[in-house]
């Protein structure tokens, strides 16, 4: 028999024996998993679903433009180049436009949403993986161009240095597949893309150009950096949203009645107050989705009889409302730093061709750490003040979630003590680690259950913190989210940790805790408890200095009238 074997692309098989060797091969299922960084399809769901939704009345307006219809006709034109202001509501506008395209299934339609706040979505190599991964998902017969490589290299290919130079091959092979259906390419937020950008947009002008068969669409803010490098491919369509005024307001009207339906809805607004809300945010919005979001967001936590008063504080126009919504911050006693932090994220965003001179530090500033490392510190004042927007527009400039402070305190930990539960949920969603903490409270849980912070311990159970992570150097008190519940005796927050299905064996010493602070009606619940996975071992010793021995010597030891 020959000790030979040519690769074989299995589906399901992962071994194949060869003399007297076992061969181990890659499968299709193990390739795309290590292809997949992310699945575009699950984060256009999530973007839908955060912006309340896809309007079809509010995109419509794009598919009988003279500039869309030009590019979706002319087989000479063969990309779409969307650009416009913050808040014109260009991914939704992406969004629409990947489900008319959908509906027409001879089209294969692969698409990925740039998002510069989140590490598995900002870069150029995340993008092509993103694209790739639904072009051999959605048309398995392309999947050979990734294996070739894939099968000698495994997961590094994706993830290692030479990964943009390797997937790009892949990604010009695939182009060039016999077997390629008309095929769409849709990436939205270019601007979002904060790693290799030029790389991509390199990519976009040399591959729009080769293949009939592939058409392009992309979005980015107005930036000229995008559009020096875009102006160079000859076969394209340039849609100006500012140049579309009366469609964009066509649509945020649509937009503005969608919110206000829901508003009055859920603030049982009367005929009179809702017709005044839906005048006054179409009045104000400019044009612009993201205004009549932040207004509705804020008319939301005002009870009805406010409502219309508060409307009226709204300026017209997105940045005076940001402008507006930043001064509760300004007032504080880190107002200076503030000051300094948004300086330097206005200069972030404008890209480094469109950069104004830096102004001369303030006196203040003299005192202050370098630059740049406000933001940071910026990102935890706005997270403890819960301004949640605030908080987003920080997270927008760049800043990374990741942000610790000096005693390893991270944003969702200090969000989580200060019962912030917006910015908390907000974190989960942009990915931060439920059980990554330090300082006093060690953890977002461990800090939600010493303040006795309900919705937030939800919150967090739900993202998965694990309950029983344990924190031995810690006083007793804090060793654990149980330690910090049996303390306050909060009955309710032990329920939510118990029906997180937690393994209570692994907290070392927790019944002989609660037996030593006399809290017994939390015994009894910790013996009741039915969801756990495992039983609690009441025999079992702890070793601990503060309370050794079982439960049962702990619990005679704090109280002698139990022996009578």
């Amino acid at each position: 028999m020959s000790n030979k074997a040519e690769t074989i692309y299995a589906k399901d098989k992962a071994e194949v024996q060869v003399g007297n060797r076992t061969n181990i091969y890659h499968t299709n299922d193990s390739c795309l998993a290590d292809l997949r960084s992310t699945d575009p399809r699950d984060d256009k769901t999530r973007i839908e679903r955060t912006k309340g939704g896809l309007l079809e009345d509010s995109y419509r307006w794009i598919l009988n433009n003279d500039n869309f219809q030009q590019w979706r006709n002319d087989e000479q034109s063969r990309l779409l180049w969307i650009k416009g202001d913050p808040g014109k509501g260009k991914t939704m506008l992406l969004c629409g436009i990947i489900k008319e395209l959908k509906k027409q299934t001879a089209n294969l339609v692969s698409y990925f949403f740039c998002q510069s706040t989140d590490s598995r979505i900002n870069n150029a190599t995340a993008v092509l993986r993103g694209l790739i991964y639904l072009l051999v998902c959605e048309q398995p017969l392309l999947i050979p161009h990734v294996r070739k490589k894939y099968d000698q290299a495994g997961k590094a290919l994706f993830v290692d240095m030479n990964a943009w130079v390797a997937l790009s091959e892949i990604f010009a092979n695939i182009l060039q597949d016999p077997n390629l259906d008309s095929t769409f390419l849709i990436i939205d937020a270019l601007d979002q893309c904060v790693s290799d950008l030029p790389h991509l947009l390199d990519l976009i002008v040399e591959k729009s150009s080769e293949s009939p068969r592939v058409k392009w669409v992309v979005s980015s803010r107005n930036w000229p950096n995008i559009e020096e490098q875009l102006e160079t491919v000859g076969q394209k369509v340039k849609l100006c949203l500012e140049l579309n005024e009366r469609s964009i307001s066509a649509a945020v009207s649509i937009y503005v009645k969608h919110k206000v339906d829901r508003l009055a809805r859920l603030k049982e607004y009367d005929d009179k107050t809702r017709d005044a809300v839906q005048h006054d945010l179409s009045s104000n919005a400019n044009g612009t989705f993201l205004w009549v979001a932040l207004a509705c967001q804020d008319l939301e936590k005002v009870p009805r009889r406010n409502g219309l008063a508060k409307l009226k504080t709204f300026p017209p126009g997105l940045d005076s409302l940001c402008k507006r919504m930043t001064e509760p911050i300004r007032n504080s006693d880190h107002s200076d730093m503030c000051i300094d932090a948004f300086a330097e994220i206005r200069n972030r965003e404008r890209p480094s061709s469109n950069r104004s001179p830096s102004p001369s530090p303030s006196p203040s500033s003299k005192r202050r750490p370098p630059v740049a490392t406000v933001p940071g510190q910026a990102l935890f004042l706005a997270a403890r003040k819960g301004n949640k927007n605030l908080f987003l527009r920080i997270l927008q400039s760049g800043t990374k979630i990741t942000e610790v402070e000096p005693d390893g305190t991270t944003v969702l930990q200090a969000a989580a003590e200060k019962n912030q539960l917006d910015v908390v949920r907000s974190l989960i969603f942009f990915g931060a680690d439920p059980n990554l903490g330090g300082g006093r409270t060690r953890s977002p849980l461990l800090a939600a259950t010493d303040r006795q912070h309900e919705q937030v311990v939800a919150a967090l159970l739900e993202a998965n913190a694990d309950p029983c992570a344990v924190h031995p150097e810690a006083p007793p008190l804090m060793k654990s989210a149980f330690h910090s519940t049996l303390y306050h005796q909060n009955s309710e927050i032990l329920s939510m940790l118990l029906g997180a299905r937690a393994d209570l064996n692994v907290v070392p010493g927790l019944l002989q805790y609660a037996c030593s602070i006399g809290t017994f009606d939390a015994v009894q619940q910790l013996l009741d408890n039915t969801n756990m996975s495992t039983n609690l071992d009441i025999n079992k010793v702890s070793k601990d200095e503060d309370f050794f021995g079982t439960a049962l010597r702990v619990a005679v030891i704090n109280d002698p009238a139990l022996l009578s």
